[in-house]
């Protein structure tokens, strides 16, 4: 529901590439993957803002590789 997150979430397209962030304990980068979807509509929360985007989207990945330590 993070605004800033929801409009980079919404600018990926496929084939692009992303890190993987661990927010655990260990905070850090863990991984490389691909987008192999671009943004639509979270199914659990379905709707469109006011532009006609989904309002919370999702995206699906794909693991490249882990990040080095």
């Amino acid at each position: 529901t993070n605004a800033a997150a929801l409009i980079h979430l919404r600018a990926c397209a496929a084939g692009d590439e992303a890190f993987i962030y661990h927010t655990g304990d260990e905070k850090a980068i863990v991984g490389l993957a691909r987008v192999t979807r671009a943004a639509y509509e979270d199914p659990a929360q379905p709707g469109l803002n006011a532009r006609g985007e989904p309002k919370f989207a999702v995206i699906d990945l794909a693991p490249l590789r882990a990040a080095p330590t």
